[in-house]
């Protein structure tokens, strides 16, 4: 028979070992939640001229949303920030932003699709136009996503990007 010393250790030993289980099962649930810095070496920018100097991205996903933050430098050398929420039916939510701590013009809205769990689709919208779509693809490791931009700039140039972000 054992001694409630020894059934106590046990449970400790079965709990703790459970912990690295539940906190990778957290991950792999909601593999884009984090936040992501642009690694500029391995990105591809078409038109060249739109490359973002930095860019860090936190992405905060739940079952039917997700919440996100951008910071950054333009292409033109400004700081730039925006957030929104969405939810993941496609439907476009409002986004707010600055350029250089002002109210960026023409801001627009966003609307995300769940392709899977670790691809997404997104559509800025402005003007009641889609303007780009993103196609997020975040790595089987989790420790690295490709974010694919297609689409027209404001000048009506084609757009062409590819964007890899390191987890931080």
């Amino acid at each position: 028979m054992l001694s409630c010393r020894r059934i106590r250790v046990f449970v400790a030993v079965l709990a703790l070992g459970a912990l690295p289980l539940t906190a990778a099962a957290a991950q792999s649930a909601q593999p884009l939640t984090g936040t992501w810095k642009l690694n500029l070496a391995k990105s591809t920018f078409s038109p060249p001229d739109l490359s973002a100097p930095s860019l860090l991205v936190t992405y905060e996903v739940t079952r039917d949303t997700v919440r996100a933050s951008l910071n950054g430098v333009d292409s033109s050398g400004r700081a730039v920030h925006s957030e929104y929420t969405a939810t993941f039916d496609g439907r476009q939510h409002p986004v707010t932003g600055t350029v250089d701590g002002k109210p960026a013009p023409n801001q627009g809205s966003v609307s995300w699709k769940r392709i899977d769990d670790r691809t997404y689709e997104v559509r800025n919208v402005s003007s009641a136009q889609v303007v780009t779509t993103r196609r997020i693809v975040v790595s089987p490791d989790g420790k690295s996503r490709i974010t694919t931009v297609t689409g027209r700039d404001a000048q009506g140039r084609t757009v062409h990007h590819v964007m890899f972000f390191d987890r931080q």
